[in-house]
């Protein structure tokens, strides 16, 4: 009952802390170009957010280029956000699913920490996803539209991402990864940065019986029983990343960072034999997108990271795990002196 309770609790809030505020002398500032980049380091940023966070799973029968896609019935969250210098703290309230979407979608719960630590010099992502429960989300591709009423809930499929991204901004000085995701500095200045880093994941697939659904047995006959997997990838990054400020209030930026490196699974065919001996390619893609509207110190902003980590072979098989969060958050950056000074704080 306890842990029952402990994991209802990590599942309905979410708790993000800015990485500034655990390492908070781990990386020295550089000065930045005042004509592309404005502080907004006196100021408390405060507001709310509804974030959307999710796990996927992918399987490809390169021969026939059937596909089977899993993704989770994932909930939508609410919650309130602050941040001060280096210090941020958001929590957030799952709103629960509809009973139109479980009855079609199956019901799903998580554990799902994910750490955006945007500095000066660095945008790392850290992730601790466990996900039950999941949908078949391609039913279109095996069946008509109208021939179906749900999408083939999976109610024992588990899967766990666990993993970190760490990327250099090359451009620190004039491009401000803060300027659009933490909002506490301003991009002036459209302007471009080169991305170069590196990424490590675990990867897990566990049920109690055959992900592979009954109507697509034919396509995937030698992994027709395949219940449970696990999967290392690891491997370095070069992207690139661009900030458009256009008429003074509005942002978007559009991050595309590709990723090469070595995956290895523990998957096995009906026989035993492994599914694949040995190393093989590992294709990582992550992409960051923000589009901000912002007018003297309000806010509003539609961000989302996403990733994916896929083996590449001359299997007939390729195996494909995805991670990821949208967020809406709509905010006011509070004098923060004033607001010592005034007098609800007296």
């Amino acid at each position: 009952m306890v842990r029952a309770t402990c994991l209802l609790l990590l599942t309905m809030i979410t708790l993000n802390i800015s990485a500034k505020s655990l390492f908070p002398s781990l990386f020295k500032s550089k000065e930045v170009d005042t004509a592309y980049i404005v502080s907004f380091n006196d100021k408390l940023i405060a507001g709310i957010y509804i974030p959307h966070k999710f796990v996927s799973f992918s399987a490809l029968d390169v021969s026939s280029g059937k596909l089977i896609e899993y993704e989770p019935n994932s909930k939508l969250a609410i919650g309130l956000e602050a941040s001060y210098k280096w210090f941020g703290l958001g929590l957030a309230y799952s709103i629960p699913s509809s009973r139109k979407s479980s009855r079609q979608l199956g019901d799903t719960k998580s554990i799902d920490f994910q750490y955006n630590f945007i500095l000066r010099h660095w945008a790392i992502d850290g992730y601790f996803q466990l996900y039950k429960g999941f949908y078949f989300s391609n039913m279109s591709d095996y069946f008509d539209l109208w021939n179906y009423d749900s999408d083939y809930p999976k109610a024992d499929l588990k899967i766990g991402n666990y993993g970190i991204v760490a990327n250099y901004i090359v451009n620190n000085d004039k491009f401000s990864y803060q300027a659009v995701f933490n909002f506490n500095e301003k991009q002036k200045k459209s302007v471009g940065s080169l991305i170069l880093g590196t990424f490590v994941f675990y990867n897990t697939l566990n049920a109690d019986t055959t992900f592979i659904p009954h109507f697509a047995m034919k396509y995937f006959q030698d992994i027709s029983q395949l219940s449970n997997m696990g999967a290392i990838s690891f491997g370095a990054t070069v992207g690139y990343a661009y900030t458009f400020v256009i008429k003074k209030y509005f942002c978007v930026n559009i991050s595309l960072i590709p990723g090469y490196g070595v995956f290895n699974n523990s998957a096995r065919y009906d026989n035993g034999a492994p599914i694949e001996k040995g190393l093989k390619s590992a294709f990582f893609f992550q992409s960051r997108v923000s589009l901000l509207y912002q007018k003297n110190d309000f806010y509003v902003c539609f961000s989302g990271v996403t990733g994916t980590q896929t083996s590449i072979s001359k299997s007939p098989y390729s195996f494909s795990f995805g991670h990821g969060q949208t967020e809406l958050s709509v905010g006011y950056r509070f004098n923060a002196h004033k607001l010592s000074n005034s007098k609800l704080f007296h």
